[in-house]
């Protein structure tokens, strides 16, 4: 069979070169394919191109036989595995172009290939995907199927960190409910930020709230391997992760580094969470007062939302509920918070009067008043109030 398909392109380049014979005429062919010049060799002829010495030439056969749609899909899959990058990008996008009808052979082909082949062939699987989705009238969607998903799946433990991230994206891109917790896990636990990105990237388009996936980052908070990273993705989980979050900071069971992960977490998740944590602000419990006055200590825009319960919180019992407070009430930009900042300037506590000193000089640093007055008093020093 191949010596048959050789001798109708030698028969081909012979006839297209004119005069020319052997070896060549071939090159002479070669080189019009690397000029354009031919349009019309059979998808056989393309498919042995690939195979051709120049890299050049190959690239472009691997750019024409895709328009033959799925008869060339065998021999895209096999020009994955060219010498050169650049033909195997070009076969990743011919198959890419193909489209849906290539998806089965492409994942079939996914396991038993080396590392290379894996990351184009996912590659070109979320291409696919992403096209079906921009243009569905042109492209045809992914059937979404485990035929699809495992494989991929699979490939989420390759060696090579950008063939782990080709996969992560293209779950991603086909929206596969089914990957969120090895996505999850992979985002938490990954070596390579590149490949934790992209997961954390496709958890949130599968899901866009990660409402599935709150409980197991919850877990996480208490590994110290992935509790960083737990927190920072349930910072996206904006608004469904608040009240879980704010069960762990009331759960007096709960370790002293967990409840403080919550915290962080909350304070991470902007404006949705406002009135969830005005209302914390009045729990006997100090751990959720702490956790709610820190959250809005990074919300610049609570604004005067917050500022009436913020002046109630520089009154607290707690010395970190007051400089919480205090920051916080510097941050909101609303002046009328100055005589209470002026206030805490003689606060007991050297944090709330250092934060006071801050705000103040924030909400209005030329104001000469002001500015007497926090020169009058150093954080580091006890206030004139305290006396011999």
């Amino acid at each position: 069979m191949r010596g048959t398909r050789t001798a109708a392109l030698l028969t081909a380049l012979l006839a297209l070169a004119g005069t020319a014979a052997g070896q060549d005429a071939k090159d002479k062919d070669a080189g019009d394919v690397r000029d354009g010049r031919f349009h019309n060799l059979t998808a056989e002829q393309w498919t042995d191109l690939l195979h051709y010495p120049d890299s050049t030439v190959r690239r472009r056969a691997a750019d024409a036989v895709a328009r033959f749609g799925m008869p060339a899909v065998p021999a895209l899959i096999g020009a994955l595995r060219d010498p050169s990058e650049l033909v195997r990008q070009r076969a990743a996008d011919g198959l890419g172009r193909i489209g849906s009808p290539a998806v089965a052979p492409m994942t079939q082909a996914l396991t038993p290939a080396d590392s290379t082949v894996r990351y184009h062939l996912a590659d070109a699987l979320g291409r696919i995907a992403l096209a079906g989705q921009k243009s569905p009238g042109e492209f045809k969607p992914i059937a979404i199927t485990d035929a699809v998903t495992d494989p991929l799946l699979a490939t989420l433990t390759d060696s090579s960190r950008y063939t782990r991230s080709a996969a992560a994206i293209s779950l991603g891109f086909c929206g596969a409910e089914k990957a969120l917790p090895a996505l999850t896990e992979t985002a938490l636990r990954d070596d390579s930020s590149l490949v934790r990105s992209a997961c954390a990237s496709s958890l949130v388009r599968i899901s866009p709230d990660l409402r599935p996936v709150i409980p197991a980052l919850i877990q996480a908070l208490h590994d110290p391997a992935t509790s960083d990273r737990a927190t920072g993705l349930l910072t996206r989980a904006t608004p469904v992760a608040i009240d879980p979050l704010m069960a762990v900071v009331r759960d007096p069971n709960e370790s002293a580094p967990v409840r403080a992960r919550a915290v962080a977490a909350l304070g991470g998740m902007g404006g949705p969470g406002v009135p969830k944590f005005l209302e914390a602000l009045k729990n006997p419990d100090l751990a959720v007062r702490r956790g709610a006055v820190y959250a809005l200590a990074q919300l610049s825009s609570a604004g005067v939302t917050a500022a009436p319960a913020l002046l109630e919180a520089t009154k607290d019992s707690d010395p970190g509920v007051r400089a919480y407070a205090v920051l916080a009430l510097g941050r909101t930009g609303d002046t009328t918070a100055i005589p209470t900042l002026l206030a805490a300037l003689k606060d007991p506590d050297a944090r709330v009067r250092q934060e006071a000193a801050a705000g103040l000089q924030a909400l209005d640093p030329i104001d000469r008043n002001v500015s007497a007055q926090v020169g009058n008093y150093s954080p580091f020093t006890s206030p004139p109030s305290q006396g011999k």
